[in-house]
């Protein structure tokens, strides 16, 4: 790398490895980002339960409704 090269310099065709400390500061972003995935992807799960769930829930009234008449 000479002097007039910036480091986030990709025009060059090879890829320049990062610092252990760029690689350590940017091992917590990591860490935060897939917990907020998995936290995403336990809302998005109950969401679909709760829908189910009121959905059979409406069927069987109406079912017992209709059976009442």
């Amino acid at each position: 790398m000479n002097f007039w090269e910036f480091k986030e310099d990709h025009s060059r065709g090879y890829y320049l490895p990062t610092s252990n400390k760029a690689a350590r500061d940017h091992g917590g972003q990591l860490v935060t980002g897939l917990f907020f995935l998995i936290a995403s992807l336990f809302k998005l799960a109950w969401s679909i339960v709760a829908g189910i769930f009121s959905l059979l829930f409406m069927f069987v009234r109406w079912l017992w409704n209709w059976k009442k008449r």
